[in-house]
């Protein structure tokens, strides 16, 4: 992947590319913030999409670079988003990882419905007519995909909220040791069984009234425990699930800020070390 430079203006370019073995154009939203670059992402594209066996009319992501990404391979870092899709916030997130010194990727599980659509309230609905079994698979592919980047040091980690707190656990049980680092916000625990095949660092951040969520972390805690899996485990008082998102009602700056600075450690720990 080659970056291009562009005038360092905030906003969005669409590139739309044809993919030999594709039947339709694939459109690539990708980000360009203030001190960015953009980048040609036609060498991804195509094992993304044969990875996940999609057959897909359109393909939607977002993936934010250092402005000195050409300096060399970078650790990568895949953004799972909330149920409703790749959002403007989830966009943020994308770009923070990136002011951080990450390759920062997020695939936009609406994509089988025409991708996000602009409106929160009719994402959810959209959300709810989406397979999850197919949507987790699609997440997994683009784990692989990323890790396997000839631009990225093989260092890889997942970041998720909500749905995509949940996917980030499911992540961290199927590829074992391959993914370097998850930092799941207020995501579903995993069964037990799949629990004990974790060999992952975690950070886990909770929303203290979220009792749906954290009714199921004692169990999981006790897993991570017996298996020796390295932890912390945050809970925060006070605050809502989706603390996180600064869009809603629902953030607690203070615990958002908190929860950050945990999921930044993590990856600087285990990603750039």
């Amino acid at each position: 992947m080659i970056p291009i430079d562009l005038p360092q203006t905030p906003g969005q370019f669409t590139l739309s590319l044809h993919v030999v073995g594709a039947v339709a154009a694939i459109s690539l939203p990708v980000e360009i913030g203030a001190g960015f670059s953009h980048s040609d992402l036609t060498g991804g594209v195509a094992p993304l999409l044969e990875a996940a066996q999609l057959a897909l009319a359109e393909a939607h992501a977002r993936q934010s670079l250092p402005r000195d990404y050409a300096s060399g391979p970078r650790p990568a870092v895949l953004v799972i988003h909330e149920n409703r899709g790749m959002n403007p916030y989830t966009q943020d997130v994308v770009r923070r990882l990136a002011v951080a010194g990450y390759m920062a990727f997020s695939p936009d599980g609406l994509t089988t419905v025409g991708g996000y659509p602009g409106d929160e309230e009719a994402a959810a609905k959209l959300f709810a007519t989406v397979d999850r079994a197919k949507m987790g698979e699609d997440f997994l592919a683009a784990a692989q995909y990323l890790k396997g980047r000839s631009d990225c040091t093989g260092k890889l980690g997942a970041v998720g909220f909500c749905f995509g707190g949940g996917v980030v656990n499911n992540l961290a049980v199927r590829m074992g040791s391959d993914l370097a680092a998850g930092s799941p916000f207020y995501g579903a625990q995993p069964a037990a069984p799949d629990a004990a095949k974790i060999k992952t660092p975690l950070s886990l951040q909770y929303a203290g009234l979220d009792n749906r969520i954290n009714d199921g972390w004692p169990a999981f805690e006790q897993v991570l425990k017996t298996n020796k899996v390295t932890y912390d485990a945050h809970i925060y008082a006070g605050a809502n699930h989706g603390f996180h998102n600064d869009t809603t009602p629902r953030y607690d700056e203070k615990a958002a800020k908190e929860a950050w600075q945990h999921t930044s450690d993590l990856f600087s720990k285990y990603l750039k070390s």
